[in-house]
């Protein structure tokens, strides 16, 4: 019974445990991946321009020498520069890769990612253009605006959540027509919680009406 030789032709890569030999004899024979740092496989092919079906076994009863060429695609890994946000932990994907882009959260602020120009969430697919030849590696960046005094209330607590000294200056707008014993009369009338430790620069000029409300913080 002849013995036919496997050749395997890696453009880079390395791998395990297929053989090099075989007869037509031997049980179907699955191909195990090959593996090449900062590539994914994608497969054994017959011939070096990856034309044709992929390769996954050499079946029992095969005969002759096989060429077997690995193909690899390069991965690209997306950086999320945060600043001020929570931490996004990296995501990697080959060109063609549709990805949810994760959500990096910072309080009283809107964010985005500013570089793609995506929203929070919204998919992103991997191009060749994202990287330069020279790097895997394309750091995105989140862009913040402070969130207005109305997106800062609370429905569940009733509150207005204060995390910025804009916002607590705000405050300053929200005046509600109210009643008195003597008469009709502006009031500030809203329970606040300071968020954080914020700085008042200089000084605020004198509130034009009573101020009703809870601070706490």
């Amino acid at each position: 019974i002849n013995t036919y030789n496997i050749y395997y032709y890696l453009n880079g890569g390395t791998h395990s445990g297929n053989p090099s030999t075989y007869k037509v004899t031997n049980s179907t024979i699955t191909l195990k991946d090959a593996t090449r740092s900062g590539y994914r496989f994608m497969g054994w092919y017959t011939n070096s321009s990856f034309t044709g079906n992929r390769v996954y076994n050499i079946p029992n009863g095969s005969t002759g020498t096989k060429y077997l060429y690995a193909k690899w695609a390069k991965i690209y890994t997306l950086v999320f520069s945060t600043g001020s946000g929570s931490y996004c932990a990296p995501i990697s994907g080959i060109a063609g890769d549709v990805i949810t882009l994760p959500t990096s959260t910072r309080g009283g602020y809107n964010g985005r990612w500013s570089t793609i120009n995506k929203e929070f969430g919204d998919s992103y697919t991997i191009t060749t253009a994202t990287n330069s030849s020279s790097t895997s590696q394309y750091t995105i960046y989140a862009s913040w605006t402070e969130k207005s005094i109305q997106e800062c209330y609370n429905d569940n607590t009733w509150r207005y959540e204060i995390y910025t000294y804009n916002q607590l200056n705000a405050i300053r707008t929200l005046y509600t027509y109210s009643y008195s014993p003597y008469g009709s009369t502006y009031y500030y009338f809203v329970d606040i919680e300071l968020m954080n430790d914020i700085t008042i620069p200089g000084y605020w000029t004198p509130l034009p009406y009573d101020f009703k409300g809870n601070f706490y913080g």
